[in-house]
C-alpha cells in the first residue's frame, strides 16, 4: 500500500501527541498509514511506545504487542517487526492455530511460574496454621518440627517449587536416622501443609505433591516389633511394678489399660470441673472429653467405667485444677506447650517387659483390653469398637443392629475394668488356673492378635 502522506508525517503526528498529551486516564493512538497494524500509543505523561495490532481469525479477537519505545528504536525497524508479527498470526490462522489463545496460555503459565516462585514453605506453614485454627500446643509442634534448623532450615524461605521428591527422600532419611518418630512426624506435618497449599492453588504442584504417601515409604522403614497383647498372667506383676511408680506415670498406664485407648487420645483427655449443668450431666453419665488437635472440631466423648471415673476425679483433685488436660506433665513449666506426657519415657521408667522380652508399649495395653473384652468376656465387637473409638464401618451388618447407648457402654466398660483389676489383684497361679493354664491343662492358654 502506497502512503499518500508526505515523508515524516507519521513521526510528526506522534511528536505532536507527545507535545500535547491527552488528559489523565486516557491515551492517544496514532496509526501508521504505510504499515497496517503499526500503532503508537501516547500516555498522559507524554510517553510514546510502538505496538503491533494483530487480528486472530480463529478466535476473532484483536491483541496488541509492545515493540519498543518511540525514539529508542527506529521507525523502519518498528515497521518491519510489526509486518513480521502480522504475517506470523496469519500463517498460524491458516494452520488452524489461534495466536490469541496461545498468547493467553503463555501468559497464564507465566503467572503460575511467578506464583510458584513467590510461594515459600514458610508462607504455606503460616497459611495452614491460620486456616486450621490449631491449638497452641499443636502450633508449637508444627513450627518446632517444620522450622527446625535440623529439618527444613535450608528450604524454609525458598519457593515450594524447589521441594522435589529427591530433596524430600534425602531429608527424610536424615531425620529418620536421628529419630524414627521425628521422621514420621516431619513427614505428616509437611504432607498436611503442602496438601493444604495444593488445595488452595492446584498449580503449585503440577506433577503432584513432592511428599510421597506413607505407604510408598514403608520399604524404607525397618520392621520393628508388632504390638501384641500382654500375657494375662503378668497382670499381678504389672500391678506390683505400677505401685513403685509416681502417681503421674501410674495413672497414665492404668488409664491406657482400663480404657483401651490410644496413648494420644489419653493425653488429650479433658475434664472441665465446673458447676454448669452440662458438665455435671456429662460426668454423671460417665463421659470424658477427648479434644483433637484442632480446637474448631467438636470433642469426642469417651464413656468410662466407675473405676476410671474415680481415677480421673482423684487425679484432677491432686493437680489442684492446674490444667484442664489430665496428663499435662508437672515435670515441666505449665506454660510449656510441649509438656504432654511422653509414653516412651513412662514405659522406660516402668521397666516392664512383654512375653518376648521387649519393652511394653501403649498399644500392647490397647490390645490387652480388646482381648479381655472380646475373647474372655465375649462382649459384642460393636461395643468394643465404640469404647476404643474405633471405626465401625468394617463391622458386619448384624453388628450394626446391636444397641450402643451410653448406658450399654457404661455397663460394658464397668465389667471390663472390674475384670482387669480383679486379675491384677490376684496371683499368677490363680489366673493361670482360671484360664486353664498349667500342667493339668488340657489346652494351652488362649491367644489373640488383631
Amino acid at each position: 500500500m502506497t502512503s499518500t502522506h508526505p515523508r515524516g508525517a507519521f513521526e510528526l503526528r506522534v511528536q505532536h501527541a507527545i507535545d500535547y498529551p491527552p488528559r489523565a486516564g486516557s491515551k492517544a493512538e496514532i496509526r501508521d498509514e504505510s504499515t497496517p497494524g503499526l500503532v503508537v500509543r501516547v500516555s498522559s505523561s507524554g510517553k510514546a511506545s510502538y505496538y503491533a495490532e494483530l487480528y486472530d481469525r480463529i478466535s476473532k479477537k484483536r491483541t496488541y504487542e509492545k515493540l519498543g519505545d518511540f525514539g529508542v528504536i527506529k521507525l523502519a525497524k518498528a515497521r518491519a517487526v510489526a509486518a513480521q508479527r502480522r504475517e506470523r498470526v496469519q500463517h498460524q490462522a491458516a494452520d488452524g492455530i489461534s495466536y490469541v489463545e496461545q498468547k493467553n496460555a503463555r501468559r497464564a503459565q507465566e503467572l503460575v511460574d511467578d506464583k510458584r516462585s513467590s510461594t515459600t514453605l514458610k508462607s504455606c506453614i503460616d497459611a495452614y496454621i491460620n486456616a486450621k485454627h490449631l491449638a497452641a500446643a499443636s502450633v508449637s509442634e508444627y513450627r518446632g518440627t517444620l522450622e527446625s534448623k535440623l529439618n527444613s532450615f535450608d528450604i524454609l524461605e525458598r519457593p515450594v517449587s524447589e521441594i522435589t521428591k529427591s530433596w524430600f527422600d534425602g531429608r527424610f532419611k536424615e531425620i529418620y536416622a536421628r529419630s524414627k518418630s521425628t521422621g514420621w512426624r516431619w513427614w505428616a506435618y509437611l504432607h498436611a501443609v503442602l496438601k493444604h497449599a495444593a488445595e488452595r492453588d492446584p498449580n503449585l504442584f503440577p506433577d503432584g505433591l513432592p511428599v510421597p504417601e506413607k505407604k510408598a515409604l514403608r520399604g524404607f522403614e525397618k520392621p520393628g516389633r508388632k504390638s501384641s497383647r500382654l500375657d494375662l498372667t503378668q497382670l499381678p506383676a504389672l500391678r506390683a511394678r505400677l505401685l513403685e511408680l509416681d502417681p503421674d506415670d501410674r495413672d497414665y498406664v492404668l488409664l491406657l489399660l482400663l480404657t483401651g485407648m490410644r496413648s494420644g487420645a489419653v493425653m488429650r483427655l479433658r475434664y472441665v470441673m465446673s458447676c454448669s449443668r452440662a458438665d455435671a450431666l456429662a460426668w454423671s453419665e460417665g463421659r470424658a472429653l477427648i479434644f483433637d488437635a484442632t480446637e474448631a472440631r467438636a470433642p469426642r466423648e469417651l464413656v468410662v467405667s466407675e473405676q476410671v471415673r474415680g481415677l480421673i476425679s482423684d487425679r484432677y483433685a491432686r493437680l489442684s485444677n492446674t490444667s484442664d488436660y489430665l496428663f499435662w506433665s508437672k515435670r515441666k513449666p505449665a506454660d510449656t506447650n510441649k509438656a504432654m506426657q511422653d509414653d516412651r519415657d513412662v514405659f522406660k521408667r516402668l521397666g516392664f517387659y512383654a512375653n518376648d522380652k521387649t519393652l511394653l508399649t501403649a498399644h500392647d495395653l490397647r490390645r490387652t483390653f480388646a482381648y479381655i473384652a472380646r475373647a474372655v468376656l465375649g462382649i459384642d465387637p460393636l461395643l468394643i469398637a465404640k469404647l476404643q473409638l474405633h471405626s465401625t464401618k468394617n463391622l458386619s451388618v448384624s453388628d450394626g443392629y446391636v444397641s450402643a447407648t451410653n448406658a450399654d457402654l457404661r455397663r460394658v466398660t464397668n465389667r471390663i475394668s472390674g475384670e482387669i483389676l480383679r486379675w491384677m489383684r490376684s496371683t499368677e497361679e490363680e489366673i493361670a488356673k482360671e484360664l486353664g493354664v498349667g500342667s493339668n491343662a488340657s489346652s494351652p492358654a488362649p491367644s489373640f492378635a488383631l
